[in-house]
């Protein structure tokens, strides 16, 4: 049966209406949503609610309700006993096929509030999803059967419900007679839950764990359900768990925490679109398995799984490519460290590339204020450093790239991913920055489509006729008298935010084409 990704209710939250408190067990009840299993003959059918408890380190647990012969309900506690494995998969919102429960305790129905009863009997079904997952983890089937693409030997069959108030022509029911089947022997349910191997024998009283739809999980669902293709879903099942909670980290850290984005529940198509990219570069690049004695890196002097640490990548790593006060490393983007963890050998090449950039503007474009300090900030310099530093971030990345470096679209979609992570986490009053930025990037990118063998300076010298010709942009004007002066130049002191000073840029300034 299909899992939901488990959220720590808050005990302080009891009073929204979705979510009931069971005092004489200690739980709250999550009764916006449920899973609804009923048999062929529609005389049995049973319903799990997620169930969360005030304190730490309590198992998975849902509720269970039984219906009985005589249309009353057995009430069960219904524990999990995952494996850390699990739980990770669970986070990141993924399908498991679980093993059964390890503990069921038969609890007194009558002991919970009388408002889950309520659930059941003064709502109707507003609407309602019925979907197949095989037991190989293969999700998106429709409801009527298996399709073709299901290689599986065993399926399971998942209703989901959404509650809402009876119309008055309803009489206020939405399950018809509860019938007179015996939930205890099995009553013929081959869609009642349990292991899922489809044999037509499994215990209703025994279900696999529901948990609540979050927008978190929510939007993984969706993502996973209409937004990726069969092949793709495939693949990611099948990562590691440290691929996936990378993906879908991607995709989260591009969401603020408490901006109206963080309730719905679909991602923007812009990160959809990047995520998609992601995947098909992983997918085309195929099975990257480091070893102790062949791993990125190594030559360099960097420890075996350094792409994995963290630490080591924020005190290692530095890929910004604009001027600054105090250009260093910790400046990572979140997105940029995910990247880095999935492709550590493009990382390593683009992170080397980012001095010899700085060296050749200054060499090509010698502006210097009175303190003798470089500053090429949303400038024509500026427009030249980003195109010329994708552009051998290109060349170079192809070189990482397995199968006699891969096909040139490969490495173009890794440097173009790093150059869009840099720029995510860019404030809002620099958006012409931003724009600016993308826009070079992109050239120069595109530019390496054929200059894999070129050196630095015929990279430069093509990247100064883009510049000449006007195919870069720049912002102008740019108001630079604040440049040393005005600490609102580089960040706003009126702010929490880092780095979200003004760069010169007014009212007035414009995109603008390099040969204007």
């Amino acid at each position: 049966m299909e899992v939901f990704s488990k959220n720590k209710f808050n005990k302080g939250t009891e009073s929204q209406g979705k979510t009931l408190y069971a005092p004489e067990h200690g739980f709250f009840i999550d009764t916006d949503t449920a899973t609804f299993i009923e048999n062929e003959d529609g005389s049995y059918h049973s319903y799990t609610f997620p169930i969360y408890r005030s304190t730490d380190g309590e198992p998975f647990e849902n509720l269970l309700l039984s219906l009985q012969q005589d249309g009353s309900y057995k009430a069960f506690i219904v524990s999990y006993n995952l494996t850390q494995q699990e739980i990770q998969a669970l986070e990141n919102g993924l399908y498991v096929n679980l093993a059964a429960p390890y503990a069921t305790t038969q609890i007194d129905s009558g002991s919970l509030p009388s408002d889950v009863f309520g659930k059941m009997s003064d709502e109707c079904i507003k609407s309602y999803h019925a979907y197949w997952i095989c037991g190989n983890n293969v999700v998106g089937h429709n409801a009527d059967t298996p399709n073709n693409i299901c290689f599986a030997s065993s399926y399971d069959y998942v209703v989901e419900l959404e509650w809402g108030p009876c119309p008055d022509s309803s009489g206020g029911g939405h399950n018809g007679d509860p019938g007179s089947g015996n939930p205890d022997s099995g009553n013929g349910c081959s869609n009642c839950g349990g292991s899922g191997d489809n044999s037509g024998t499994p215990n209703p009283d025994i279900t696999s764990p529901t948990h609540t739809n979050s927008p978190e999980y929510l939007r993984k669902k969706n993502l996973i359900r209409t937004q990726l293709s069969t092949e793709q879903v495939i693949w990611l099942l099948d990562q590691p768990l440290e691929v996936q909670t990378a993906i879908f980290g991607y995709l989260e850290n591009q969401i603020a925490p408490d901006s109206l984005e963080a309730l719905s529940t679909t991602y923007s198509q812009e990160t959809v679109d990047e995520i998609v990219e992601v995947i098909e570069v992983l997918m085309e690049i195929g099975d990257n398995t480091y070893s102790l004695n062949d791993y990125p890196g190594q030559d360099e002097g960097m420890p075996f799984n350094w792409w994995n640490n963290s630490n080591y990548i924020e005190n290692n790593f530095y890929l910004g490519l604009d001027e600054a006060q105090n250009p260093g490393y910790n400046e990572l983007t979140a997105q940029e460290k995910i990247l880095i963890g999935l492709f550590p050998a493009a990382a390593i090449e683009i992170r080397n590339n980012v001095q010899p950039a700085f060296q050749k503007t200054h060499q090509l474009f010698p502006h210097v204020d009175n303190g003798g300090n470089h500053y090429h900030l949303n400038d024509k310099a500026d427009a030249f450093r980003h195109a010329f530093f994708n552009a051998t971030n290109t060349r170079d990345v192809l070189a990482t790239i397995p199968t006699i470096g891969g096909p040139p679209i490969t490495a173009r979609s890794i440097v173009r991913l790093f150059g869009q992570a840099h720029e995510s986490e860019v404030p809002t009053n620099l958006i012409l920055e931003k724009e600016m930025d993308l826009h070079n990037n992109d050239e120069g990118i595109e530019y390496c489509t054929n200059c894999y063998t070129n050196t630095d300076n015929e990279i430069a010298n093509g990247i100064l006729q883009l510049l000449t010709l006007g195919t870069l942009v720049y912002l102008n004007p740019i108001d630079f008298s604040g440049y040393a002066t005005d600490p609102a130049f580089w960040d706003n002191p009126n702010t929490e935010d880092e780095g979200d000073g003004h760069h010169g840029i007014t009212g007035s300034t414009q995109i603008t084409q390099t040969n204007q």
